[in-house]
């Protein structure tokens, strides 16, 4: 009874609130069982993606409607799109048990399976726990099983996870070390694997760096290590694998896992075959069949949760993360989502708030009671008579009094012994470890938030497990209360003793909720008309007090209960439908000028003679004429609830004009950035003055609400200096149409560390990377932090401070050379590295320092805006038949996401699927429209990577330091027009360009390199203030078509009036990949070899494979004759058959539908387009088919 003291204190708090009038409802609701065929089925076949997603804290069982699911005949794919062996379920064949984490449930099905990019595997242990299972009971895989671009998790991301962990907060499979690998695209996934051995290498070298920074901050030698590891297996629970303990003897561990992956993977014929999964699901469902996604984990464990984030897993393990993963347009395939949860005795693992528990979350861990062979022999074993006195513990009011248990063994409290004794009657422990789950009520308070984000289909599995109960409760409120009486806040909302928080109402943040209680409602129990499967006949009614539980567990959430667990096999579920009522199948620099002249002419001479595809003799039919936005931009946001303004190339696409254009419409009630940081922005310009933000959304100067939501990462300190002082300065209030959301925030330690850990050119220095790693290791601040207890504050930056203490470490980098290093790189006046950075580094106490400027300018500033529960927000004001715009940073490529160009990404998920992700809305309720930006003539992208389309190699400038134009002779390359002419006649009639050379009194220029400084100088490509040039090629066909398949069809290409200035305009409609050195490279089990061409709808490579591909290039003519731009057009003028010609091919290429197309700077300067005699949709997806236009009707 350790907390005796606390229990009765909270007891004496809230004994006397008043009963809440929910405890009175009755329930009016019956049910009656009918067949899967009748219920599961329909829900099927009405959708193309299910998704079956638990809906609590894991270990809700949605293995059994997996299999279930998988018995559909359309079902033609199962596929796990993330995560990774923290996740697992069993599987019964032929009498068989099978454990997987990673494989697919489907796997014994007959069905084909995928294990998809965005998860993470370790490939030793894949093999050796899951795969040999199959290998010893003589079961095929090798035609049904396929891998994708899977992250690697390495023996030293284990290790890492066990040296960084607090106790009981790991699985210690290396979940968090791998991810921080991946959003700071630092780790190795299998492409690297079964290529170029140099680069894996190195890369491992270079991601190493922190297991090694690890040991060093804690004086761990690998001997110490090696033992603490070792004494875990010590019970035979082998916790870490033999291959992790043989990573730590190796002298050479890079070589070791060189070695290990080559020998047990890349030359392994028992490992499976590899495939892109992205576009196979594509591919399986373009040919009408359905694909099921198996959901890890669970919403509230997901990273992505904001409310129980710092106890979540690292993935985003919700139906959100799922759909944002594997990469399908869901405007074009409908979605189910299946949620499952699992009463009585809900359970949670790990650490972490859960008010609707028996017991805190951490009370067995910290009674250090590991085992339920730890307790005294005999504890608590009368289940009967424990839930007899548990549930006479209740009040009336629906708080539970805090009385004693007693029986030989000694005395309990209550809820100790009802936790002790439902972990042994329920078997909620682990099978091997039978470390005890802490069980509890269902929680109707948390679930409303999954109804409303994940849809209404629920399945309660072990309902079954009533048949024990005299009574059985549920969670329908929580009420505050904290002991030390501390007034807490989360998104604003304000916290004191005896605060009700009900279903329906913004749930708070894991601080708040960890001093949250629950208020229980009780019903009968079933004890005498048991539905365990083996005591009732089919057909029998359901007894009342079970229906009564299901019928309040819909009215207090909303949820669909269509169908119930009665035993513990994959066929033991009762359907349901509601008697009387109504079913829905569904709702819802020297040699700069010509450096790689050499390299060029190498790749000319392999490929000059590729034949002529066909594609390039294709002739544009389609016309356009212009037509009004409100005849065409206008219906389609009328069409639709959800409008996303997504990059389709590289960032800086020109997506502020489109998102001030779809401002003006009335009906958007809403402006968000959901996710992403500083690293993005956008121009404004508001009566003739001009504001830069990064990100406060555009619509903060036009009169809409503007939120930023729990996803993004905010330096406020830098926000309130250079976003939010342009409009104090202006005099422009924002306090009541700017809100922000429970946001991750960037430290200075997290601007420091992007400096010292980023390659040259490769980061804007915003600490993006870092601050990720900080998201999905659970281990930075939001800014709920700093507004509640300032001792928990303090102690989440010291820990995550570690990072930044050990990669100076590391280096041997002291902090007064560290602030020389920052100070040089602001003396050109360009500032970057702030100063509120730099005085950090000057700190001798870093923490209290942080903490003070927190305090002094965020949380007593009156000028910092106000705070909001976003998410909730966006649900409400939808529920209220109001539009939001969710405004998109960076783009689809750029998203971290993104497996084929991940090396080069930012550090979140920025395509349309990252926007629906984090925005947390449900996408079977609303629907949404995405509209692509892409930017032609000139398309540009920034940074480092791969860039098959663009005139010259993407780090050509950096390699050769050109860091700004001025760095360029004084002249060079002015003469757009003539470079231009001669660009376009060094491309051949097989559409690869020739690499010629263009002079001018500056010297000699390699063409695509004159073409690309040229681009910059009379395009503007390049930074406002750095002047440094971006690299600038064709519109990519090829790169598209994949951004319409996933993003859907409509496009706005804007810029295409710089085509009034060329004499032909290029697009690339194919790759042709070609390697100086002969490299025969691998991307998804596909191989490429010298000459191959890739086309506009072939599965894209990956980026170390695209680093060799090569523009083919269709030419059109320009339109010198007849401009576009606005301020030499008349409107209505015809538009010139050359850029009709550009339009109609980037359709007919990529799919795609182009609405409009920019034809000048401004907000306004667009032209609308229809097909002459042709037929647009305002929208070809209705997500809640069965009674899409109920509403209108």
């Amino acid at each position: 009874n350790a907390d005796k003291a606390k229990n009765e204190a909270v007891f004496e708090g809230v004994k006397d609130i008043p009963r809440i009038s929910e405890l009175d409802w009755k329930n009016t609701k019956k049910f009656e069982e009918v067949s899967s065929q009748s219920r599961l089925h329909p829900l099927i076949e009405a959708n193309d993606v299910i998704m079956i997603c638990g809906a609590y804290f894991g270990d809700e069982g949605k293995g059994k409607t997996v299999d279930d699911v998988c018995r559909n005949p359309k079902i033609g794919m199962v596929v796990r799109v993330n995560s990774g062996e923290n996740a697992g379920h069993t599987v019964f064949h032929e009498g068989k048990k099978f454990v997987f984490n990673l494989a697919p449930s489907g796997l014994l099905k007959g069905k084909v399976n995928l294990i998809g990019p965005e998860c993470v595997i370790d490939p030793i242990s894949f093999m050796e726990k899951e795969l040999q299972q199959l290998i010893d009971a003589g079961i095929p895989y090798k035609e049904n099983l396929f891998i994708g671009n899977a992250h690697i998790v390495t023996p030293y991301h284990k290790l890492l996870d066990f040296i960084q962990s607090a106790a009981n907060s790991s699985t210690l499979k290396g979940m968090s070390p791998i991810h921080s690998s991946k959003v700071t695209k630092r780790g190795i996934r299998l492409d690297h694997i079964f290529n170029d051995k140099e680069i894996c290498k190195k890369r491992l070298e270079k991601d190493m760096e922190s297991y090694t920074a690890a040991l060093k901050l804690r004086n761990l030698s690998e001997a110490e290590l090696l033992k603490q590891c070792e004494a875990m297996n010590a019970d035979g629970n082998i916790r870490m694998p033999l291959h992790v303990l043989n990573f730590v003897k190796a002298a050479d561990k890079v070589q070791y896992m060189m070695d290990m992956y080559e020998q047990r993977v890349v030359k392994n014929p028992a490992f499976p075959n590899r495939r892109d999964v992205t576009y196979a699901i594509r591919d399986t469902l373009s040919k009408g069949q359905k694909v099921l996604l198996e959901g890890p984990q669970s919403y509230w464990l997901s990273n992505a949760s904001e409310k129980f984030w710092e106890s979540s897993t690292s993935a985003d393990t919700s139906a959100h993360g799922l759909l944002a993963t594997s990469r399908f347009n869901p405007q074009k395939y409908k979605t189910l989502v299946i949620n499952i949860h699992k009463t009585p005795a809900s359970s949670r693992v790990g650490i972490g708030a859960s008010p609707s528990s028996y017991i805190a979350q951490d009370y067995f861990s910290r009674q250090s009671i590991q085992t339920l062979n730890d307790l005294p022999a005999g504890a608590c074993t009368d289940f009967d008579a424990i839930q007899k006195a548990f549930v006479s513990s209740i009040q009336p009011n629906g708080v539970v009094k805090p009385t004693v248990y007693k029986d030989g063994t000694g005395e309990y409290g209550i809820g100790v012994a009802m936790a002790i004794s439902s972990a042994l009657h329920h078997g909620e422990c682990g099978a091997t470890t039978k470390k005890p789950r802490i069980v509890g009520f269902f929680d109707c308070v948390a679930h409303f938030e999954v109804n409303e984000a994940q849809g209404p289909y629920l399945s309660i599995s072990a309902l079954d497990r009533g048949d024990d109960y005299d009574k059985v409760g549920i969670t329908i409120a929580y009420v505050y209360y904290s002991t030390q009486g501390l007034v807490a806040e989360s998104n604003g909302r304000v916290y004191k003793n005896c605060d009700i928080i009900k279903a329906g109402d913004p749930l708070p943040t894991e601080q708040i909720l960890t001093n949250c209680h629950p208020i229980v409602m009780l019903f009968d129990g079933w004890r005498d008309s048991p539905i365990y499967n083996k005591k009732r006949q089919p057909g029998t009614p359901l007894p009342k007090g079970c229906q009564d539980v299901i019928g309040a567990i819909e009215h207090f959430t909303g949820a669909e209960v269509i169908s119930i667990g009665n035993g513990p096999n994959a066929d033991n579920f009762i359907y349901l439908k509601k008697v009387g009522g109504t079913q829905e199948a569904e709702e819802v620099a020297a040699n700069f000028p010509n450096a790689d002249k050499a390299k060029n002419e190498a790749v000319f001479e392999g490929v000059k003679d590729i034949p002529r595809i066909s594609e390039l003799d294709w002739k544009n039919t389609k016309k356009f004429e212009e037509v009004s936005s409100q005849s065409r931009l206008h219906p389609l946001i009328e069409a639709n609830d959800v409008i996303m303004i997504c990059g389709a190339y590289f960032g800086d696409e020109g997506k502020g004009k489109t998102v001030d254009d779809v401002c003006r419409n009335p009906k958007i009630g809403m402006v968000v950035r959901v996710n992403s940081g500083e690293n993005a922005g956008h121009t404004v310009f508001h009566e003739g003055k001009k504001f830069v933000f990064n990100l406060a959304p555009s619509g903060l100067l036009k009169g809409k609400v503007n939120l930023i939501g729990p996803e993004c990462v905010i330096d406020p300190i830098s926000f309130m200096e250079k976003e939010l002082q342009q409009l104090i300065d202006a005099g422009i209030p924002y306090k009541e149409n700017l809100f922000i959301g429970n946001a991750h925030i960037v430290t200075p330690y997290h601007k420091l560390l992007d400096f010292i850990q980023s390659a040259a050119n490769s980061s804007t220095l915003k600490g993006m990377s870092p601050i990720h790693s900080s998201k999905v290791t659970k281990r930075g601040i939001r800014l709920d932090h700093i507004f509640n207890d300032k001792e928990i504050c303090k102690k989440r930056l010291e820990k995550d401070m570690e990072s930044y203490t050990a990669a100076l470490k590391l280096r041997n980098l002291s902090e007064a050379e560290l602030l020389k290093q920052c100070e040089a790189m602001n003396a050109d006046g360009n500032i970057r590295m702030p100063l509120h950075v730099l005085n950090f580094v000057k700190a001798a106490d870093k923490v209290q320092y942080m903490m003070d400027m927190y305090e002094q300018r965020v949380v007593k500033n009156p000028a910092f805006p106000n705070r909001r529960d976003v998410t909730y927000a966006i649900r409400d004001t939808l529920s209220k038949g109001q539009k939001v715009l969710l405004e998109g940073p960076q783009s689809y490529w750029l998203s971290n996401a993104s497996e084929k160009f991940w090396e080069s990404s930012t550090s979140a998920d920025t395509s349309a699927h990252g926007l629906l992700a984090t925005s947390r809305f449900n996408p079977q309720k609303y629907k949404t429209l995405v509209i692509n930006i892409h930017k032609t003539p000139a398309s540009s992208r920034v940074g480092i990577g791969a860039s098959p389309s663009s005139y010259i190699a993407q780090d050509y400038f950096s390699r050769q330091s050109i860091q700004t134009l001025n760095d360029l002779p004084a002249g060079a390359c002015t003469d757009f027009d003539a470079i231009q002419k001669a660009f376009v006649s060094s491309i051949q009639p097989n559409g690869v360009v020739k690499p010629t050379v263009y002079k001018d009194g500056t010297g000699e220029y390699g063409i695509g390199v004159a073409m690309a400084i040229s681009s910059a100088l009379h395009h503007g490509e390049c930074g406002a203030t750095t002047k440094k040039p971006r690299i600038v090629g064709f519109f990519d066909c090829v790169a598209h078509f994949e951004v319409n398949e996933a993003q859907g069809p409509y496009l706005s290409i804007s810029a295409l009036d710089r085509g009034d200035d060329y004499d032909k305009v290029g697009i690339t409609i194919a790759y042709v990949y070609y390697s100086t050195q002969g490299l025969v490279a691998e991307s998804n089990g596909r191989v490429y070899k010298n000459c191959d061409i890739i086309k506009a709808g072939d599965p894209l490579p990956t980026e170390q494979i695209l680093t060799n591909c090569h523009p083919i290039v269709m030419l059109f003519d320009g339109w010198r004759d007849s401009p576009i731009y606005n301020k030499k057009r008349q409107p209505g003028t015809p538009l010139p058959k050359g850029c009709q010609d550009v339009i109609g091919a980037i359709e007919h290429f990529t799919g795609a539908e182009v609405i409009s197309i920019g034809n000048g700077p401004n907000a306004d300067n667009f032209i609308y387009l229809k097909k002459v005699g042709g037929t647009q949709e305002a929208e070809e997806v209705a997500a809640n088919f069965p009674n899409a236009d109920k509403a209108k009707n």
